[in-house]
């Protein structure tokens, strides 16, 4: 197993605080603005508690939320929450606008890391944790864009949030460095969820949403495909977007090219000016 990039493995805090303590919360009194916010609650005892405690602590969903914030037009207020739900899932949930992270989904996440073949090292558990978790935020979070800015689906959901996905974590990373760093952690952190074969059958978030490692390996071809973002090219060696020899090598700057071309006409509406 290895690590990806050269971010921090632990002590992603100090990256992420000053940005962290920008980013609009909830609580504040009156209405909350439009936009994301974050809500987190103390984790239950469990064998689990100090990783989500970690993850909660180093901010990296508040500087997540701040990055889409500055760079999306999201009409309505919008609660991002991470909190015990009683089984590992993430959701979002349309009629209250909230996005739900369960603290159950950082245990069962851990425990599909350690039974690889070559587990995650101990070192890089933190990071793992947090990217795969980030990574299942800008996936909600696309759910939570096509219903507020009512995209099109017909009958392909799913394909379309992927889209949409890839778009996020591109668009974001074009805004502040600390929002650069968290889409380059949910990207490493969706190369270890694509190391993982099988997912458990009874891990929730993965037979309500199927995000397999094809639709994984989807979305970053489409991210490493850009021209004009991060450095992505370290993508195109990744197992996860190889395609069969008998298909022939993968084109991931042809297929983010006619993603932009076909997603530019309704995002322009949605985007902000970008931020000197």
């Amino acid at each position: 197993m290895r690590r990806r990039r050269g971010l921090p493995l632990v002590g992603l805090g100090s990256l992420f605080l000053a940005s962290a303590l920008t980013a609009q919360t909830p609580g504040q009194k009156g209405t909350p603005e439009p936009g994301f916010h974050v809500r987190y609650r103390a984790p239950a005892a469990s064998a689990y508690a100090e990783r989500v405690q970690a993850i909660q602590e180093d901010g990296v969903f508040d500087v997540a939320v701040d990055g889409l914030n500055r760079t999306f037009r999201v009409p309505r207020p919008v609660q991002l929450e991470l909190v015990p739900c009683g089984r590992g899932t993430a959701t979002w949930r349309a009629a209250e606008r909230k996005i739900t992270l369960c603290h159950e989904l950082v245990g069962a996440l851990e425990e599909s890391f350690s039974r690889l073949e070559e587990p995650v090292p101990e070192g890089e558990l933190p990071a793992a944790l947090s990217g795969a978790l980030s990574f299942v935020f800008f996936h909600e979070a696309a759910h939570a864009l096509v219903d507020l800015f009512r995209f099109p689906t017909r009958a392909k959901l799913e394909a379309t949030v992927d889209e949409l996905t890839a778009i996020m974590l591109l668009e974001t990373s074009l805004g502040l460095i600390e929002a650069e760093a968290v889409v380059q952690v949910a990207i490493d952190g969706a190369l270890y969820l694509a190391d993982v074969p099988d997912m458990p059958a009874d891990l929730a978030f993965w037979s309500e949403h199927r995000l397999t490692r094809d639709r994984i390996g989807d979305v970053l071809c489409l991210v490493g495909g850009s021209e004009v973002t991060l450095d992505f090219d370290y993508l195109a060696d990744e197992p996860v977007l190889q395609w069969p020899e008998e298909f022939g090598k993968r084109d991931c700057r042809f297929e983010n090219s006619d993603l932009y071309q076909r997603w530019q006409p309704r995002l322009k509406p949605h985007l902000k000016p970008k931020e000197n």
